[in-house]
Protein backbone atom coordinates (compact mmCIF):
# COMPACT_ATOMS: atom_id res chain seq x y z
CA UNK A 1 0.00 0.00 0.00
CA UNK A 2 3.08 2.34 0.97
CA UNK A 3 4.57 1.28 -2.39
CA UNK A 4 1.05 2.54 -4.19
CA UNK A 5 0.81 5.69 -1.96
CA UNK A 6 4.22 7.01 -2.92
CA UNK A 7 3.98 5.80 -6.74
CA UNK A 8 0.73 7.91 -6.65
CA UNK A 9 2.08 11.02 -5.43
CA UNK A 10 5.18 10.90 -7.79
CA UNK A 11 2.78 10.47 -10.58
CA UNK A 12 0.63 12.98 -9.71
CA UNK A 13 3.32 15.65 -8.97
CA UNK A 14 4.92 14.73 -12.61
CA UNK A 15 1.65 15.38 -14.36
CA UNK A 16 1.23 18.78 -12.60
CA UNK A 17 4.85 20.01 -13.07
CA UNK A 18 4.48 19.52 -16.89
CA UNK A 19 5.08 22.79 -18.50
CA UNK A 20 2.44 22.12 -21.12
CA UNK A 21 0.17 21.48 -18.00
CA UNK A 22 1.06 24.38 -17.06
CA UNK A 23 0.77 26.47 -19.91
CA UNK A 24 -2.66 25.20 -20.51
CA UNK A 25 -4.24 25.28 -16.73
CA UNK A 26 -3.16 29.03 -16.95
CA UNK A 27 -5.27 29.48 -20.54
CA UNK A 28 -8.32 27.96 -19.51
CA UNK A 29 -8.04 29.77 -16.08
CA UNK A 30 -7.48 32.84 -18.08
CA UNK A 31 -10.92 32.38 -20.39
CA UNK A 32 -12.66 31.42 -17.62
CA UNK A 33 -11.98 34.95 -15.96
CA UNK A 34 -12.90 36.45 -19.40
CA UNK A 35 -16.43 34.30 -19.61
CA UNK A 36 -17.42 34.39 -16.55
CA UNK A 37 -15.79 37.71 -14.37
CA UNK A 38 -14.85 40.38 -16.75
CA UNK A 39 -17.23 40.26 -19.23
CA UNK A 40 -20.64 40.52 -16.93
CA UNK A 41 -18.89 43.28 -15.07
CA UNK A 42 -17.51 45.22 -17.69
CA UNK A 43 -20.54 44.79 -20.42
CA UNK A 44 -22.96 47.83 -20.77
CA UNK A 45 -26.66 47.61 -20.57
CA UNK A 46 -28.71 50.40 -21.78
CA UNK A 47 -32.49 50.29 -20.46
CA UNK A 48 -34.93 52.98 -21.27
CA UNK A 49 -37.21 53.80 -18.06
CA UNK A 50 -40.11 55.95 -19.83
CA UNK A 51 -37.82 59.19 -19.90
CA UNK A 52 -34.69 58.38 -20.73
CA UNK A 53 -31.85 56.23 -21.06
CA UNK A 54 -30.17 54.53 -18.34
CA UNK A 55 -26.65 52.87 -18.28
CA UNK A 56 -25.50 50.56 -15.88
CA UNK A 57 -22.65 47.80 -16.32
CA UNK A 58 -23.33 44.42 -16.33
CA UNK A 59 -23.45 43.69 -11.89
CA UNK A 60 -25.88 46.28 -11.96
CA UNK A 61 -27.85 45.46 -14.13
CA UNK A 62 -28.30 42.03 -12.43
CA UNK A 63 -28.77 43.64 -9.01
CA UNK A 64 -31.42 46.03 -10.46
CA UNK A 65 -33.07 42.75 -12.26
CA UNK A 66 -33.00 40.57 -9.04
CA UNK A 67 -34.45 43.56 -6.96
CA UNK A 68 -37.78 43.73 -9.47
CA UNK A 69 -37.95 39.73 -9.14
CA UNK A 70 -37.72 39.92 -5.46
CA UNK A 71 -41.01 41.97 -5.53
CA UNK A 72 -42.33 39.40 -7.38
CA UNK A 73 -40.98 36.34 -5.22
CA UNK A 74 -43.27 34.61 -3.23
CA UNK A 75 -46.45 35.25 -5.69
CA UNK A 76 -48.34 32.81 -6.78
CA UNK A 77 -48.99 32.44 -10.91
CA UNK A 78 -52.74 32.34 -10.72
CA UNK A 79 -55.82 34.30 -12.39
CA UNK A 80 -54.92 37.50 -9.80
CA UNK A 81 -51.30 38.09 -10.97
CA UNK A 82 -52.05 37.02 -14.57
CA UNK A 83 -54.93 39.94 -14.37
CA UNK A 84 -52.19 42.39 -13.38
CA UNK A 85 -50.27 41.43 -15.98
CA UNK A 86 -52.99 41.94 -18.92
CA UNK A 87 -53.25 45.76 -16.93
CA UNK A 88 -49.68 46.36 -17.31
CA UNK A 89 -49.33 45.32 -20.91
CA UNK A 90 -52.66 46.79 -21.76
CA UNK A 91 -53.36 49.70 -24.37
CA UNK A 92 -51.63 50.08 -27.03
CA UNK A 93 -49.66 47.31 -27.34
CA UNK A 94 -52.26 44.90 -27.28
CA UNK A 95 -52.43 45.98 -30.97
CA UNK A 96 -49.25 46.08 -31.76
CA UNK A 97 -47.82 42.67 -30.28
CA UNK A 98 -46.96 39.90 -32.66
CA UNK A 99 -45.81 36.26 -32.64
CA UNK A 100 -42.11 37.21 -34.14
CA UNK A 101 -41.88 40.83 -31.88
CA UNK A 102 -39.80 41.39 -29.12
CA UNK A 103 -41.16 43.65 -26.75
CA UNK A 104 -38.00 45.99 -27.23
CA UNK A 105 -38.48 46.29 -30.86
CA UNK A 106 -41.87 47.55 -30.25
CA UNK A 107 -41.06 50.97 -28.62
CA UNK A 108 -40.60 53.14 -31.34
CA UNK A 109 -43.70 52.37 -32.90
CA UNK A 110 -45.51 54.65 -30.07
CA UNK A 111 -45.84 57.96 -28.84
CA UNK A 112 -43.46 59.17 -26.19
CA UNK A 113 -46.21 59.47 -23.51
CA UNK A 114 -47.21 55.86 -24.66
CA UNK A 115 -43.92 54.78 -24.68
CA UNK A 116 -43.79 55.93 -21.29
CA UNK A 117 -46.93 54.62 -19.74
CA UNK A 118 -46.32 51.33 -20.91
CA UNK A 119 -42.32 50.80 -19.70
CA UNK A 120 -43.03 52.38 -16.46
CA UNK A 121 -46.37 49.62 -15.99
CA UNK A 122 -44.43 47.00 -17.57
CA UNK A 123 -41.17 47.03 -16.29
CA UNK A 124 -42.93 45.84 -13.00
CA UNK A 125 -44.11 42.40 -14.32
CA UNK A 126 -41.70 41.56 -17.46
CA UNK A 127 -40.37 38.57 -15.68
CA UNK A 128 -44.18 37.17 -15.03
CA UNK A 129 -44.68 37.93 -18.88
CA UNK A 130 -41.07 36.65 -20.20
CA UNK A 131 -42.89 33.15 -18.22
CA UNK A 132 -46.27 33.45 -19.97
CA UNK A 133 -44.22 33.83 -23.40
CA UNK A 134 -42.11 31.23 -22.50
CA UNK A 135 -44.85 28.51 -22.26
CA UNK A 136 -47.19 29.88 -24.59
CA UNK A 137 -44.34 30.50 -27.36
CA UNK A 138 -46.34 33.67 -28.22
CA UNK A 139 -45.82 37.31 -26.97
CA UNK A 140 -49.02 38.27 -27.49
CA UNK A 141 -50.55 35.36 -25.55
CA UNK A 142 -50.52 37.58 -21.99
CA UNK A 143 -53.33 39.77 -23.20
CA UNK A 144 -56.31 36.58 -22.90
CA UNK A 145 -54.56 34.35 -20.67
CA UNK A 146 -55.91 32.65 -17.43
CA UNK A 147 -54.67 30.42 -15.05
CA UNK A 148 -56.18 27.03 -16.22
CA UNK A 149 -55.54 27.95 -20.15
CA UNK A 150 -51.64 28.56 -19.22
CA UNK A 151 -51.32 25.30 -17.42
CA UNK A 152 -52.92 23.45 -19.63
CA UNK A 153 -50.77 24.63 -22.83
CA UNK A 154 -48.05 23.61 -20.32
CA UNK A 155 -49.38 20.13 -19.83
CA UNK A 156 -50.41 20.11 -23.87
CA UNK A 157 -46.84 21.00 -24.70
CA UNK A 158 -44.98 18.51 -22.43
CA UNK A 159 -47.46 15.48 -23.67
CA UNK A 160 -46.63 16.41 -27.29
CA UNK A 161 -42.82 16.10 -26.11
CA UNK A 162 -44.18 12.41 -25.01
CA UNK A 163 -45.43 11.69 -27.97
CA UNK A 164 -42.48 12.94 -29.77
CA UNK A 165 -40.36 10.73 -27.78
CA UNK A 166 -42.27 7.63 -28.59
CA UNK A 167 -42.78 6.91 -24.99
CA UNK A 168 -44.31 3.91 -23.38
CA UNK A 169 -47.36 3.75 -21.35
CA UNK A 170 -44.98 2.91 -17.92
CA UNK A 171 -42.91 5.75 -19.35
CA UNK A 172 -45.99 8.12 -19.54
CA UNK A 173 -47.37 7.17 -16.39
CA UNK A 174 -44.15 7.64 -14.30
CA UNK A 175 -44.12 11.11 -15.71
CA UNK A 176 -47.50 11.69 -15.00
CA UNK A 177 -47.13 10.98 -11.55
CA UNK A 178 -43.71 13.18 -11.15
CA UNK A 179 -46.18 16.05 -12.82
CA UNK A 180 -49.06 15.34 -10.66
CA UNK A 181 -46.56 16.43 -7.65
CA UNK A 182 -45.27 19.34 -8.61
CA UNK A 183 -47.42 22.36 -6.99
CA UNK A 184 -49.45 24.47 -9.34
CA UNK A 185 -50.18 27.35 -9.76
CA UNK A 186 -46.13 28.23 -9.65
CA UNK A 187 -44.68 30.29 -6.75
CA UNK A 188 -42.59 32.59 -8.55
CA UNK A 189 -39.02 33.15 -7.55
CA UNK A 190 -35.72 34.97 -8.90
CA UNK A 191 -33.54 32.27 -9.87
CA UNK A 192 -31.10 34.21 -11.46
CA UNK A 193 -27.48 32.86 -10.22
CA UNK A 194 -28.66 29.18 -10.80
CA UNK A 195 -30.45 29.10 -14.10
CA UNK A 196 -26.79 30.73 -15.43
CA UNK A 197 -25.08 27.89 -13.55
CA UNK A 198 -27.41 25.41 -15.65
CA UNK A 199 -26.99 27.40 -19.36
CA UNK A 200 -23.07 27.60 -18.79
CA UNK A 201 -22.52 24.09 -17.43
CA UNK A 202 -22.21 23.01 -21.23
CA UNK A 203 -19.39 25.24 -22.25
CA UNK A 204 -17.63 24.33 -19.18
CA UNK A 205 -17.96 20.63 -19.87
CA UNK A 206 -16.26 21.39 -23.23
CA UNK A 207 -13.16 23.46 -21.59
CA UNK A 208 -12.75 20.73 -19.30
CA UNK A 209 -12.44 17.93 -22.01
CA UNK A 210 -9.57 20.25 -24.06
CA UNK A 211 -8.32 20.50 -20.48
CA UNK A 212 -8.04 17.00 -19.66
CA UNK A 213 -7.39 15.80 -23.30
CA UNK A 214 -4.60 18.16 -23.85
CA UNK A 215 -2.87 17.12 -19.91
CA UNK A 216 -3.55 13.50 -19.96
CA UNK A 217 -2.81 12.03 -23.21
CA UNK A 218 0.88 11.70 -22.44
CA UNK A 219 0.70 9.37 -19.01
CA UNK A 220 1.10 6.35 -20.66
CA UNK A 221 2.51 7.09 -24.22
CA UNK A 222 5.18 9.05 -22.88
CA UNK A 223 7.15 5.89 -21.66
CA UNK A 224 7.20 4.39 -24.84
CA UNK A 225 7.81 8.08 -26.97
CA UNK A 226 11.14 8.62 -24.65
CA UNK A 227 11.72 5.24 -24.79
CA UNK A 228 11.78 4.16 -20.49
CA UNK A 229 9.08 1.40 -21.11
CA UNK A 230 12.43 -1.17 -21.00
CA UNK A 231 13.48 0.23 -17.59
CA UNK A 232 9.87 0.54 -16.28
CA UNK A 233 8.43 -2.13 -16.87
CA UNK A 234 10.69 -4.59 -15.97
CA UNK A 235 11.26 -2.94 -12.76
CA UNK A 236 9.32 -4.34 -9.41
CA UNK A 237 6.18 -2.96 -9.74
CA UNK A 238 6.21 -1.76 -13.44
CA UNK A 239 3.12 -4.42 -14.67
CA UNK A 240 1.03 -3.83 -11.43
CA UNK A 241 1.11 -1.21 -8.89
CA UNK A 242 2.33 1.20 -11.62
CA UNK A 243 -0.53 1.23 -13.96
CA UNK A 244 -3.07 1.69 -11.14
CA UNK A 245 -0.88 4.71 -9.84
CA UNK A 246 -1.15 6.64 -13.01
CA UNK A 247 -4.59 6.00 -13.45
CA UNK A 248 -5.75 6.93 -9.99
CA UNK A 249 -3.47 10.08 -10.53
CA UNK A 250 -4.58 11.18 -14.10
CA UNK A 251 -8.25 10.57 -12.09
CA UNK A 252 -7.48 13.04 -9.64
CA UNK A 253 -6.34 15.44 -11.74
CA UNK A 254 -9.34 15.39 -14.08
CA UNK A 255 -11.73 15.58 -10.52
CA UNK A 256 -9.53 18.49 -9.63
CA UNK A 257 -9.86 20.47 -12.75
CA UNK A 258 -13.66 19.73 -12.70
CA UNK A 259 -14.24 21.14 -9.42
CA UNK A 260 -11.54 24.56 -10.35
CA UNK A 261 -13.47 25.10 -12.98
CA UNK A 262 -17.00 24.39 -11.70
CA UNK A 263 -16.52 25.86 -8.36
CA UNK A 264 -14.58 29.43 -10.19
CA UNK A 265 -18.32 29.33 -12.26
CA UNK A 266 -20.34 28.91 -9.54
CA UNK A 267 -18.74 31.59 -7.14
CA UNK A 268 -18.85 34.03 -10.44
CA UNK A 269 -22.43 33.22 -11.42
CA UNK A 270 -24.06 33.76 -7.70
CA UNK A 271 -21.41 36.17 -6.64
CA UNK A 272 -23.04 38.38 -9.58
CA UNK A 273 -26.59 37.53 -9.84
CA UNK A 274 -27.29 36.44 -6.63
CA UNK A 275 -27.72 32.63 -4.80
CA UNK A 276 -31.56 33.53 -4.34
CA UNK A 277 -33.89 30.69 -5.43
CA UNK A 278 -32.19 27.72 -4.63
CA UNK A 279 -35.86 26.00 -3.14
CA UNK A 280 -37.66 27.47 -6.22
CA UNK A 281 -39.49 25.11 -8.84
CA UNK A 282 -37.40 23.97 -11.42
CA UNK A 283 -40.17 24.78 -13.66
CA UNK A 284 -40.02 28.55 -12.88
CA UNK A 285 -36.54 28.41 -15.42
CA UNK A 286 -37.76 25.07 -17.61
CA UNK A 287 -41.40 25.51 -17.71
CA UNK A 288 -42.61 22.68 -19.48
CA UNK A 289 -40.55 20.29 -18.01
CA UNK A 290 -42.19 17.54 -15.91
CA UNK A 291 -39.76 16.66 -13.34
CA UNK A 292 -40.24 17.34 -9.53
CA UNK A 293 -37.27 18.97 -8.63
CA UNK A 294 -36.24 22.54 -7.36
CA UNK A 295 -33.86 24.47 -9.52
CA UNK A 296 -30.87 23.74 -6.97
CA UNK A 297 -31.58 20.12 -7.06
CA UNK A 298 -31.16 20.42 -10.84
CA UNK A 299 -28.14 22.25 -10.26
CA UNK A 300 -26.58 19.55 -7.97
CA UNK A 301 -27.47 16.92 -10.39
CA UNK A 302 -25.88 18.21 -12.98
CA UNK A 303 -22.67 19.14 -10.80
CA UNK A 304 -22.44 15.23 -10.10
CA UNK A 305 -22.58 14.65 -13.45
CA UNK A 306 -20.24 17.20 -15.11
CA UNK A 307 -17.89 16.00 -11.92
CA UNK A 308 -18.51 11.94 -12.73
CA UNK A 309 -17.67 12.96 -16.56
CA UNK A 310 -14.44 14.54 -15.32
CA UNK A 311 -13.29 10.95 -14.34
CA UNK A 312 -14.68 8.99 -17.22
CA UNK A 313 -12.56 11.89 -19.48
CA UNK A 314 -9.54 10.87 -17.48
CA UNK A 315 -9.93 7.27 -17.61
CA UNK A 316 -11.01 7.80 -21.41
CA UNK A 317 -7.69 9.61 -22.29
CA UNK A 318 -5.38 7.59 -20.50
CA UNK A 319 -6.79 4.34 -21.91
CA UNK A 320 -5.81 6.02 -25.31
CA UNK A 321 -2.59 6.80 -24.57
CA UNK A 322 -1.53 3.43 -23.76
CA UNK A 323 -3.38 1.75 -26.09
CA UNK A 324 -2.27 4.21 -29.38
CA UNK A 325 0.92 5.02 -27.74
CA UNK A 326 0.78 8.90 -29.33
CA UNK A 327 -0.43 11.70 -27.25
CA UNK A 328 -1.00 13.47 -30.23
CA UNK A 329 -2.96 10.90 -31.84
CA UNK A 330 -5.30 11.17 -28.42
CA UNK A 331 -5.75 14.97 -28.11
CA UNK A 332 -6.75 15.10 -31.98
CA UNK A 333 -9.40 12.28 -31.10
CA UNK A 334 -10.98 14.08 -28.14
CA UNK A 335 -11.31 16.98 -30.13
CA UNK A 336 -12.61 15.62 -32.39
CA UNK A 337 -15.50 13.80 -30.87
CA UNK A 338 -16.36 16.87 -28.90
CA UNK A 339 -17.11 18.40 -32.45
CA UNK A 340 -18.57 15.44 -33.57
CA UNK A 341 -21.55 15.28 -30.90
CA UNK A 342 -21.50 19.07 -30.94
CA UNK A 343 -22.57 18.68 -34.75
CA UNK A 344 -24.49 15.34 -34.84
CA UNK A 345 -27.66 14.29 -33.88
CA UNK A 346 -29.34 10.92 -33.77
CA UNK A 347 -33.10 10.70 -34.71
CA UNK A 348 -35.77 9.74 -31.64
CA UNK A 349 -37.12 7.17 -34.51
CA UNK A 350 -33.89 5.40 -33.61
CA UNK A 351 -34.81 5.02 -30.03
CA UNK A 352 -31.82 2.67 -28.53
CA UNK A 353 -28.80 4.44 -30.10
CA UNK A 354 -30.30 7.61 -29.39
CA UNK A 355 -31.19 7.26 -25.70
CA UNK A 356 -27.55 6.40 -25.46
CA UNK A 357 -25.95 8.77 -27.28
CA UNK A 358 -27.45 11.14 -25.28
CA UNK A 359 -25.63 10.18 -22.69
CA UNK A 360 -23.20 11.47 -23.64
CA UNK A 361 -21.65 14.07 -20.59
CA UNK A 362 -21.48 16.83 -23.51
CA UNK A 363 -25.17 16.81 -24.43
CA UNK A 364 -26.89 14.91 -21.05
CA UNK A 365 -25.45 18.93 -19.66
CA UNK A 366 -27.27 20.37 -22.35
CA UNK A 367 -30.69 22.59 -21.57
CA UNK A 368 -33.01 20.62 -23.38
CA UNK A 369 -31.64 16.73 -22.11
CA UNK A 370 -33.57 18.41 -19.03
CA UNK A 371 -36.78 17.10 -21.23
CA UNK A 372 -36.03 13.71 -22.41
CA UNK A 373 -37.85 11.50 -20.73
CA UNK A 374 -36.94 8.39 -22.04
CA UNK A 375 -36.23 6.04 -18.99
CA UNK A 376 -34.11 2.95 -18.64
CA UNK A 377 -35.88 -0.07 -17.52
CA UNK A 378 -34.08 -2.60 -15.33
CA UNK A 379 -36.77 -5.32 -13.84
CA UNK A 380 -39.13 -3.36 -12.10
CA UNK A 381 -36.95 -0.05 -10.95
CA UNK A 382 -36.89 2.91 -14.07
CA UNK A 383 -33.93 5.37 -14.23
CA UNK A 384 -34.09 8.55 -15.42
CA UNK A 385 -31.54 9.64 -18.25
CA UNK A 386 -29.50 11.57 -15.13
CA UNK A 387 -29.38 8.25 -13.19
CA UNK A 388 -28.51 6.47 -16.22
CA UNK A 389 -25.84 8.52 -17.15
CA UNK A 390 -23.92 8.37 -13.51
CA UNK A 391 -24.41 4.50 -13.79
CA UNK A 392 -22.92 4.48 -17.32
CA UNK A 393 -20.12 6.77 -16.48
CA UNK A 394 -18.79 4.47 -13.97
CA UNK A 395 -19.43 1.17 -16.06
CA UNK A 396 -17.59 2.54 -18.36
CA UNK A 397 -14.23 3.53 -16.43
CA UNK A 398 -14.31 0.33 -15.32
CA UNK A 399 -14.41 -1.42 -18.22
CA UNK A 400 -11.70 0.53 -19.78
CA UNK A 401 -9.24 0.31 -16.51
CA UNK A 402 -9.91 -3.54 -17.15
CA UNK A 403 -8.61 -2.80 -20.79
CA UNK A 404 -5.78 -0.71 -19.88
CA UNK A 405 -4.62 -3.25 -17.46
CA UNK A 406 -4.58 -6.30 -19.41
CA UNK A 407 -2.47 -4.37 -22.55
CA UNK A 408 -0.08 -2.89 -20.05
CA UNK A 409 1.01 -5.83 -18.39
CA UNK A 410 0.66 -7.64 -22.09
CA UNK A 411 2.90 -5.46 -23.82
CA UNK A 412 6.24 -6.51 -24.40
CA UNK A 413 9.01 -4.53 -25.51
CA UNK A 414 10.07 -4.42 -29.25
CA UNK A 415 13.67 -4.35 -30.33
CA UNK A 416 14.56 -0.74 -31.56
Amino acid sequence: MNNFGSLYTYELKKICKRRLVCVTLGIMMLMLVLMYLVGPLTETWTMFDGEKDIQMKGYEYAVYEKEKAQKLAGLKIDDALLEEVKEAYSGVYKEHLDDSLSVNMLVSEATDEEQKDFIQKRLQYDQIYLFVSCVTGNYNSVHNMTEDALYQIRENQYQERETGLRLSKQEKAYWAEQDSMIEKPFTYGYVGGWDKILDEMMMLNFMLILTIGICLANVFSEEHSRKTDQLILCSKHGKNVLQYAKLAAGATFGLGCGIIFLGFMVICALGIYGADGFDVAFQIAFPNCARNMTIGQMVLIRSAIFLASSILYSVIVMSLSEILKNGVVVMGIMLGAVYFTLLFNVPYEHRAFSQLYNLIPIRLLSGENAADYRLTQIGNLFFTNYQSGLILYLFISLVLIMIVNRCYKRYQVSGR
